[in-house]
């Protein structure tokens, strides 16, 4: 093996240490490692397997459980891993605690964007760990797996009678009539109402979540049962069908080309849209450059300037011919205008800067021929 060879395998040995790992203790209470996450070609497949648990300590973490915070701790070291460039959650879980469930949620939703996520499950992907699994963003299924049982359950063990049958009357004195509620004596209605909208409390917010996360969603799905491949299509509840993570993941790859295709047929209607606007500008410089030059003057026209150096000449050598110096004027200013004559000057009205000119040549020419 070569230097370069070597020394690459050893950053990725390096790296997989560095890897958050499950751990626990198995039947017999010995410490021991549970299936924990693993980076396959650019993707971190993050197993949630059993029971849903928040807040476990090392002695509690057994098989057929999963740690809420085992869970964050394999996203945020997927999210900022740059081996990895997708996350695929594979679950197989019935749910589990509702405490905690929202809080993964939130960590999930956090690197939204960060990088693509997907949910993924061969078995089932109920309650909690279905709201896990939509917060992901795309979410698939095989065809013999199930998927749903949305809401929220409370179970309330009533061992009063049985308390009585041992002799035993337990009375309880409380500062208020839901403090120190107790399965050891029968509840009261009003009690057993307010456990029931609490449970409604807890239900609307996973219904809420579910929709947010699944629009268009057929709201019939909330009544609790689990669904197969077919239904949960036809209900929204999942994207598609997949045989295993490694299709999910090929799935992925593809959404991913096609993310890329369409951000550079964005950045080219952008760039195009750039150049019209530019093209558009230019033309309106151009107008407006168009609109405020000079009028040319007209090929033959006369200036008060060029009339009165073409007195001073005729004066000088004596041949002034008053009559046909107003008669070039006046066809100067013909040419120039467009009008048979002079405006005449004076008229109390504002003139144009071509109208006093053309009074100006008036004014000269009669003052040659002895009128002004």
């Amino acid at each position: 093996m070569r230097p370069v060879e070597h020394a690459s395998m050893m950053k990725i040995i390096e790296r997989m240490e560095d890897m958050p790992k499950r751990e626990g203790v198995d039947i017999c209470g010995d410490a021991t490692e549970f299936e924990s996450m693993q980076i396959q070609d650019g993707t971190a497949i993050i197993p949630i397997r059993g029971v849903m648990v928040h807040g476990l300590k090392m002695a509690e973490k057994v098989d057929s459980v999963v740690c809420a915070e085992d869970i964050e701790k394999d996203i945020k070291f997927a999210m900022e891993s740059g081996d990895v460039k997708r996350v695929v959650f594979d679950i197989d879980s019935p749910g589990g605690m509702y405490n905690g469930t929202p809080e993964l949620g939130d960590v999930i939703a956090k690197y939204q964007g960060v990088k693509p996520m997907a949910a993924f499950t061969n078995g089932l992907m109920a309650s909690a760990a279905y709201w896990t699994g939509i917060t992901s963003g795309s979410v698939y299924m095989s065809r013999s797996a199930s998927v749903g049982s949305i809401g929220v359950v409370m179970m309330w063990p009533d061992v009063s009678k049985a308390m009585e049958g041992k002799g035993v009357k337990i009375k309880v004195f409380s500062s208020g009539e839901f403090k120190g509620m107790t399965p050891e004596v029968e509840l009261t209605g009003s009690q057993e109402d307010y456990l029931q909208s609490r449970v409604m409390s807890l239900a609307n917010e996973f219904y809420s979540h579910v929709k947010e996360a699944r629009a268009g969603v057929n709201e019939s799905a909330f009544d609790g049962r689990t669904f197969q491949a077919a239904e949960a299509l036809e209900l929204g509840l999942v994207d598609g069908l997949a045989r295993n993570v490694e299709e999910v993941i090929s799935i992925m790859k593809i959404e991913e080309q096609m993310a890329e295709l369409v951000q550079k047929v964005d950045q080219l209607k952008a760039k195009n849209q750039e150049l019209e606007a530019n093209i558009s500008a230019l033309s309106d410089l151009i107008t407006e450059a168009d609109a405020n030059k000079p009028e040319p003057k007209a090929q033959g026209s006369l200036t008060a300037e060029d009339v009165e150096k073409l007195v001073a000449k005729t004066a000088s050598a004596n041949a002034v011919d008053y009559d046909k110096l107003a008669g070039m004027i006046a066809s100067k200013m013909i040419a120039s205008t467009g009008q048979p004559g002079p405006i005449p000057g004076n008229t109390g009205k504002t003139l144009t800067a071509q109208e006093r000119t053309e009074a100006h040549y008036l004014a000269l020419a009669r003052k040659m021929k002895g009128l002004e």
